[in-house]
């Protein structure tokens, strides 16, 4: 089979410098799949290694409808994160059930964005953090309060979550905190599988979009009259 688009993304070989390409890559990598302008198409493969990432996008014709190219963005942006960061994950389908139990009160949700996003809207008793607080200023902040709780960071996509779970999650360990997740997807999967989020005035169908390329990952909800 030919294959009519590949990208190659090359991470650098030393420390410093993969941390720095490894943060790059979401962008770069939302950016080769929004050029795709077939309504069908196969994606035959995503492979990652240590030093370089190798995308493969396969688009065919085919005869049946498969999600929108949006859609088919935010699930392999998830992929990607999840192998560039990988900290443990809960899906919004996990977190609605723990969240609808008897349980509930033992899981605490962090929103890492910065407050002009968490402001238009977010989950309902999520706590707004700066996605650049330091890690001891978090733990000296709330670490007594999460004793024998569940944490969930989530952002916009899951990727700034996703850094801030992994600078903090070994000292949550150490001060009895059962588990920690990144939310897959952020808020933009939970508004997508239409999940309610608030603003101070309650339910709002309102989602920050970060920009306008991201918020092309955002469904739009149809309002009712």
């Amino acid at each position: 089979m030919k294959l009519p688009r590949a990208m190659r993304i090359n991470s650098a070989r030393n420390g410093a410098k993969t941390q720095s390409a490894a943060q790059k890559i979401p962008l770069r990598f939302l950016r080769a799949f929004a050029s795709l302008r077939k309504s069908f198409c196969l994606f035959d493969g995503i492979i990652f290694n240590r030093r370089s990432a190798l995308i493969v996008v396969c688009s065919l014709p085919f005869a049946f409808p498969v999600p929108s190219p949006a859609q088919i963005v935010l699930s392999a942006l998830e992929k990607t994160i999840g192998t560039q960061i990988p900290v443990p994950n809960i899906t919004f389908e996990e977190l609605k059930t723990k969240l609808a139990s008897q349980d509930s009160s033992r899981y605490v949700l962090f929103d890492a964005r910065p407050a002009e996003e968490y402001n238009v809207s977010h989950l309902a008793r999520a706590i707004q953090i700066d996605p650049e607080l330091p890690a001891e200023q978090f733990l000296a902040q709330y670490s007594d309060s999460l004793k024998n709780k569940n944490v969930v960071f989530y952002c916009s996509v899951g990727y700034r979550s996703s850094l801030f779970l992994r600078r903090v999650q070994r000292e949550l360990q150490n001060r009895n905190v059962p588990a920690a997740f990144n939310l897959q997807g952020g808020i933009f999967r939970w508004y997508n599988e239409g999940n309610t989020v608030v603003d101070v005035r309650g339910p709002t169908d309102n989602v920050h979009p970060y920009d306008k390329f991201w918020g092309s990952l955002l469904k739009e909800r149809k309002k009712t009259p």
